[in-house]
């Protein structure tokens, strides 16, 4: 028998799919799908997108720096905005997934110079 976090997430992709509904991270797999089975949609997208800029980075789901990474080719030209005080754990962190992603050329760049309410980091002037 699920636990009750286990059974509230049952309950809930239960509703979505009985609605016709998605949830983000639906959203997110499906775009990345499509743009990934249809090359001519994928071109127009990054005709559109050539330079990108995606805030609250530091909790990335594994599609969501996919996608942006995939929208963002060749050039990469992608600006990952995100607090690490703010993430949801060190694993997802902008330190973790999306700076060291393969399709990244390397080295990638990780720039700590903002400093808020929240954030220890000195701000670069």
């Amino acid at each position: 028998m699920p636990g009750p976090v286990a059974s509230a997430f049952i309950a809930d992709e239960r509703a979505i799919l009985e609605s016709g509904g998605v949830d983000f991270d639906d959203l997110v797999i499906r775009a990345l799908g499509r743009l990934e089975e249809d090359a001519t949609l994928l071109a127009q997208w990054r005709a559109q997108t050539t330079s990108l800029l995606v805030d609250e980075a530091q909790d990335p789901g594994p599609h969501s720096a996919d996608l942006a990474l995939l929208l963002a080719a060749p050039g990469n030209n992608v600006f990952f905005v995100g607090d690490d005080d703010q993430a949801l754990s060190k694993s997802c962190s902008s330190t973790g997934p999306v700076h060291r992603h393969p399709t990244l050329r390397q080295p990638s760049r990780l720039a700590r110079d903002v400093k808020n309410d929240r954030s220890s980091f000195p701000v670069r002037r």
